[in-house]
């Protein structure tokens, strides 16, 4: 698509400079009539024309005639080609702006670790080609109905359309930069940016174009679902909440050639929350930030919107987990239909979107994606089947992903889930990269299966089906009974803040090799500080 669409840029201004120049050549075309006109009229306020003089005004007459029929056949085809060239953009800027909105409407899949590509600085510069296009058919439309008015009202209806798709590249190419956080907690700093990618005519040199302000304000799922119904051109007035450092301004940036407006300090400082009902709680309630600007491109003017993804308010930080719980649900929304009304879920979802949602979740917080084994696992655990096979095509609903416990358990499955995330981002992110070390999501049989016939000290990480934020060493070992794997009681988060894992293993001599095969000294690397005076701890064990 993008090839396509820098090729029809491309002719978009080759057909435009010709439209320029022909626009020149009429102009220049109609002083020739007003200098033949003229002269003309003098010579024939006289009475007395000798030979000369009147082949003079003969041949001036033939030039003013010849004229005359250039300037209307240059005017009709400078019509058409100014149709074809609104033609031209009209079905042009349809394809820019799902370029534009692509990456943008699943931004929330960028906060849950998706990686977006940079595609803003190519359509910065098609969105700027294409407003000057405009601009100069406008100008040149108002131009050239001042010499000829009886083509006034026609050249009105052409401008009416460039106008138009001015403000379709203004208010499209008005976007959020960087998100907010989809979890925001009163009263705790946060960031966002907003950028217009039209934004390099913003350039202080050219008057034809004021910097504006921009303001944000957090609204209720309701004012967000009313200010996008909105078909006016008026700002939006309602807000759910009072947000400090709410105003920046879109200032150009001459290094980047972009105008951009930085939020470095926004604080939440207020929220109007809606009466709950039945089991309803605040983590379930969403919120978005609206940033709103006023551009004026000359004597037009627009008021441009841009609402935020999703977020949900907190006053605690115990209440992050069930917050993401409903932000990751949407954000599987998302995926799931792109052209949902915002804000509105589903009560079922197909597991192969909440299975990428999940290992894009758990990409941004370790740095790898989930394999298609820790997928299934998350799959059997979810759907409380440890025999399930035939998992992609189902529906996990909403009580089993965040509100219905697991079996034999008071936790659900995102909070075990979210738990392992958190374990993983405090404490055990090295052990992914470069090579993964953690076999992760495995359950206590398969555990016991894998190690049973490896020598005696082989082991394997995994983490805790019935403790939350755990992480446990599986270890083959020799026993009076025979062969026999054990199971070291689980790692928490505050077990690993004292001693890191790593550490835990370096000491630990009956284990020897990492599942499969792998002696631990190789790819568990531990370096002890010793006070001076003191022996390490293995002197010991």
């Amino acid at each position: 698509m993008n090839q396509r669409v820098s090729k029809r840029i491309v002719e978009i201004q080759t057909l435009s400079e010709r439209l320029s120049n022909l626009c020149n050549q009429i102009i220049y075309n109609y002083g020739e009539i007003i200098n033949y006109t003229n002269q003309i009229d003098k010579l024939s306020q006289s009475s007395n024309l000798d030979l000369y003089e009147i082949q003079e005004l003969e041949t001036l007459s033939d030039k003013l005639n010849n004229v005359k029929i250039s300037i209307d056949q240059n005017v009709e085809f400078w019509t058409t080609q100014c149709n074809n060239l609104n033609n031209a953009l009209r079905n042009t800027l349809p394809e820019i702006f799902a370029i534009i909105n692509g990456p943008h409407c699943n931004q929330s899949l960028n906060c849950n670790g998706v990686p977006i590509p940079d595609k803003e600085q190519a359509c910065q510069s098609w969105c700027e080609s294409l407003t000057c296009i405009c601009l100069n058919v406008r100008h040149e439309l108002t131009l050239i109905a001042a010499y000829f008015p009886v083509w006034e009202e026609i050249f009105n209806n052409m401008r009416y359309d460039a106008d138009n798709m001015v403000g379709q590249l203004v208010k499209n190419t008005f976007i959020i930069e960087k998100q907010p956080p989809q979890v925001i907690r009163t009263n705790k700093q946060f960031q966002a940016s907003i950028r217009s990618l039209i934004g390099g005519l913003f350039n202080s040199n050219n008057t034809l174009f004021n910097s504006s302000s921009v303001s944000v304000s957090i609204l209720s799922e309701s004012q967000a679902i009313l200010m996008i119904s909105q078909e006016d051109n008026s700002l939006f007035s309602d807000a759910s909440g009072e947000i400090s450092n709410s105003e920046s301004s879109l200032e150009y940036q001459s290094t980047t050639g972009q105008s951009i407006a930085h939020f470095e300090h926004l604080i939440l400082k207020k929220i109007n929350r809606t009466e709950k009902k039945g089991t309803e709680s605040v983590t379930d309630e969403k919120f978005a930030l609206l940033f709103q600007a006023t551009i004026k491109l000359g004597e037009l003017v627009f008021h441009v919107k841009a609402l935020s993804s999703p977020l949900v308010v907190i006053v605690h930080g115990n209440q992050e987990n069930h917050a993401w719980a409903t932000i990751t649900w949407d954000n599987a929304s998302q995926i799931s239909s792109v052209d949902r009304i915002p804000f509105i879920v589903p009560d079922e979802i197909l597991w192969a979107r909440v299975g990428h949602v999940l290992s894009n979740k758990f990409s941004s917080n370790v740095g790898c994606n989930l394999a298609p084994r820790d997928l299934r696992f998350l799959a059997r655990t979810a759907f409380r089947d440890p025999s399930l096979l035939d998992f992609e095509n189902l529906y996990l609903s909403r009580a089993q992903f965040s509100k219905a416990p697991l079996p034999n358990r008071d936790f659900t499955f995102w909070e075990w889930f979210y738990s392992i995330l958190k374990l993983n981002r405090e404490h055990l992110k090295d052990l992914w990269q470069p090579q993964r070390l953690i076999h992760g999501f495995i359950s206590r049989k398969d555990a016991e299966d894998a190690l049973m016939d490896k020598p005696e000290g082989t082991f394997l990480l995994r983490f805790s089906e019935k403790k939350l934020g755990a992480i446990s060493i599986a270890c083959r070992a020799h026993s009076t009974f025979g062969n026999s794997v054990y199971m070291v009681e689980p790692y928490s988060l505050n077990d690993l803040y004292s001693v890191s894992l790593s550490e835990r293993i370096h000491y630990t001599r009956r284990l020897k090799y990492l599942y499969p095969n792998i002696p631990k000294e190789q790819v568990f690397k531990f370096t002890e500080t010793l006070t001076p005076g003191y022996v390490a701890g293995s002197f010991l064990s």
